[in-house]
Parts: C-alpha cells; sequence; structure tokens
C-alpha cells in the first residue's frame, strides 16, 4: 500500500469511528499537557515526520462493552501521573511503554503514547509495535502527567464525563 492510500484508510478510519462511536466517545484517555508533550520530545526526538505525544489511550470504541471501563469511577478532569517505564521504535513509529494507575490500565493492550509516525501509517500501529517489543527498559524518564477525558466525534477533546 502506497502513502496516499494510508493516508486515505487513515481518514476513512477516522470518519467510520466518529459514526460508530456510541454517545460521540470515540476513545477516553489520558490527555498530555504541551509541556508534557514537550518533555517527551525533548528526552526521545521525533524519528519520524509526523508527530503526535498526545494522549494515552484507555478504552477505545472498537474495544467493544466488555472493556470498556467504569465511566463513573474514572477521574474525569484529574491530573494523573503516567510513570515512563520503556521505549520502543521502529521503521514506522515511535511510543513510549507507561505505567498508569490501575484504574486507568487499558484492557487487552499495553498502555503507551505513541510520540510519531512515519508519513501515513496511523498512531493505531503502535499498539503492535509495543505488543511486539513490550519497550527497552529507560533511565532518567521524565515525569509526565496528563488530564482524563475523552475524544468525541466532532473531534475535540472533553474533560468532563459523557452524557
Amino acid at each position: 500500500m502506497n502513502p496516499s492510500q494510508n493516508v486515505a484508510r487513515s481518514w476513512l478510519r477516522r470518519i467510520l469511528a466518529s459514526a460508530w462511536a456510541e454517545d460521540g466517545v470515540v476513545y477516553v484517555g489520558v490527555f498530555l499537557s504541551n509541556m508534557d508533550k514537550l518533555r517527551l520530545i525533548r528526552k526521545y526526538g521525533q524519528t519520524h515526520g509526523d508527530l503526535h505525544a498526545h494522549h494515552m489511550t484507555v478504552w477505545f470504541h472498537s474495544d467493544g462493552e466488555a472493556d470498556k471501563p467504569d465511566f463513573s469511577r474514572l477521574p474525569w478532569g484529574k491530573d494523573v501521573a503516567l510513570k515512563v517505564v520503556g521505549y520502543v521504535e521502529d521503521d514506522k513509529a515511535q511510543a513510549v511503554v507507561v505505567q498508569p494507575p490501575t484504574i486507568l490500565r487499558p484492557a487487552g493492550r499495553i498502555p503507551h503514547i505513541t510520540i510519531s509516525t512515519a508519513p501515513g501509517v496511523t498512531p493505531l500501529y503502535s499498539n503492535e509495535l509495543a505488543r511486539r517489543r513490550h519497550g527497552e527498559p529507560v533511565r532518567g524518564a521524565p515525569s509526565i502527567k496528563g488530564k482524563v477525558g475523552w475524544y468525541g466525534a466532532d473531534g475535540r477533546v472533553y474533560l468532563t464525563a459523557p452524557m
């Protein structure tokens, strides 16, 4: 698949995610501040053309209801610490593996933050990368935190509980 096809596939996934998202919630995550995004970039650099360093996914609408966290128990809008415990990189993406509080551990995936991807590669690829490599242990990792929120079908981040 060429880069143009990958970009088209990425946009199609976003459109479908918006249409399928129940109650407009595409995903729940821990969203980094600009300062914490910069901390990651300063420490690990940007090895690929598309910069992300945006969030750690807790739940994605396609994960299904069985893996959906109890929304009433999540600390919406609150700062939570994410301990960087590993680093993964290949020719398609780079990410850090993080250790979130227990209540925010994503079901069925290794918690991570995608830092960058090659053009045409979606951040979703980092799930495969993190599963395959598990992350090389890191020392001197920056302390980062983020706010618990959700990404809506309208393309905005919300820090309050979904209706």
